[in-house]
Parts: C-alpha cells; structure tokens; sequence
C-alpha cells in the first residue's frame, strides 16, 4: 500500500520514513511483509522502541526469508 503519494516506490526502503507515514495516516493494517529480518536488524538493534511502535501498526509481520524456510521444512 502505497501511503504517501510523493514516495517513488511502492514499497518502503527506510523504516523511519514507513514510521512517519503510518503516524500521519493513523492506519491500521494487516500484515507488514519484509524481505528479510537481516535487512532491518540494524534498525531493530539501535531503534527497539521505534520497531516496536510500527509492529504496532500491524495485526501481523511477515519476512519472505522465514516464510521460503518454513516452506522448504515442510516440504522436505
């Protein structure tokens, strides 16, 4: 979901800026799906309050890694 209009992509590459928009929207959605825990655990490591606050917005977080693995356990 595309939240601010000005954003050149359709997904978020900075997880302070995801933050600020939700804040500006006051949304409530689904699921967040992340490529990797890897990708944000700088911003999970140095901002944990931040991290907490945009779970916050979600009922679900979702990372495609742990997603492609539990897929590939079951498989096999």
């Amino acid at each position: 979901m595309k939240l601010n209009q000005w954003q050149l992509n359709d997904y978020y590459t900075i997880p302070h800026a995801l933050l600020y928009d939700l804040k500006q929207k006051k949304k409530d959605l689904d699921i967040l799906l992340l490529y990797s825990e890897e990708i944000l655990e700088d911003f999970i490591d140095t901002y944990p309050a931040r991290w907490l606050i945009l779970k916050s917005f979600f009922n679900e977080v979702v990372f495609c890694t742990n997603q492609k693995e539990n897929s590939l356990e079951s498989a096999g």
